[in-house]
Order: structure tokens, then C-alpha cells, then sequence
């Protein structure tokens, strides 16, 4: 019988993303993972920044899209998340649905992520993005 091969090829870059996260926050530092890998807040372990795991909910269009971006917004702002990972043009097997609609593909949240965040690294194709500090 014929089966589909599992695609690892993420499994690398996973791991390299992971240790990224690592790196930059501690073990008890809220992240935001945007995109569709919701694994890492187990893997990495840290803790969730944001009330929805994943940025399904999000970005689907529809009634619902405005209090979503700002439940999310007020999540960021109310936890002082420090990090987060946009995954979309990272190596997640569930990436295409999620390609068009990276971190800043939603103005709203781009001009919080923008004035709140700053571009920390890139690694594997996610995109790190660190609170920039309070003066």
C-alpha cells in the first residue's frame, strides 16, 4: 500500500528556531509564535504571550477578524510580551496557509509590531521580533 512520506525537512530548522528562542528569552518569559507552530511553546518550553496559540483565528476574514487583531494587540501590550516568532515563511509543513498572511500583513498590528517591536534575527526563515526596551 502506498503512503505519503512524512515530510521532516522542518525538523532541522525546528530545531535551530528553538534554540533561537532559547537564546533570546527565558524559561518563564512569555512568547508569541505567529504562523502555525504552536509545538514551540512546548518544545521550547515558554510560556504563551498571547490567548490564541496559533494566528489561524487571526487572520481569517470575517465578523470576527477586528476583535480578534485586538484581543491580540491588548494580549502584547497587557503581558509585555518580549518575543515573537513569525514562523510564516519558515519551514511548518502548514506554511502555505499561512504565506500571505505574515506578522505584518494586518495593519493594525503592524503598527503596534512596529512601534513596540524591532527585527532581533532571522533564522531559518522565522522572523524574530524582541520588545523594544521602555525608556
Amino acid at each position: 500500500m502506498w503512503r505519503k512520506q512524512a515530510n521532516t525537512n522542518h525538523l532541522a530548522a525546528d530545531e535551530q528556531i528553538l534554540q533561537g528562542i532559547r537564546a533570546q528569552i527565558d524559561e518563564n518569559e512569555p512568547m508569541v509564535v505567529w504562523g502555525h507552530a504552536d509545538r514551540y511553546y512546548v518544545q521550547a518550553p515558554r510560556p504563551m504571550g498571547a490567548r490564541l496559540a496559533d494566528s489561524w483565528w487571526i487572520i481569517q476574514k470575517g465578523p470576527l477578524q477586528p476583535k480578534r487583531v485586538a484581543e491580540f494587540i491588548y494580549d502584547l501590550e497587557k503581558r509585555q510580551t518580549p518575543l515573537i516568532v513569525d514562523n510564516t515563511g519558515g519551514p511548518d509543513p502548514h506554511r502555505f496557509q499561512f504565506k500571505q498572511s505574515h506578522l505584518l500583513s494586518i495593519p493594525a498590528i503592524a503598527a503596534y509590531v512596529q512601534q513596540h517591536y524591532t527585527i532581533s534575527d532571522s533564522i531559518a526563515g522565522a522572523i524574530f521580533y524582541t520588545r523594544k526596551k521602555q525608556l
